[in-house]
């Protein structure tokens, strides 16, 4: 996984393909807003999938690389 910063409050992901393409692809976007109030989940990091205009938070990404390594482990 590479991340790249694009500007202040933007970081690109790029993952590589092992299995396809054999390449780096942007995945998803790591972003923040600097403007929200206090009280807004808006002002953390919080990551976007390609394509999403609805982040998922750390904890969701956790919860699907759980699923894949038990998963994983029934192979």
């Amino acid at each position: 996984m590479i991340t790249n910063k694009i500007d202040e409050n933007t970081y690109s992901v790029e993952v590589y393909d092992w299995i396809e393409s054999h390449d780096d692809y942007i995945c998803g976007y790591i972003k923040r807003d600097p403007g929200p109030d206090d009280e807004s989940d808006l002002q953390y990091w919080l990551f976007y999938p390609n394509g999403g205009k609805v982040p998922l938070n750390a904890r969701d990404l956790k919860r699907i690389e759980i699923i894949m390594r038990e998963l994983n482990s029934l192979n």
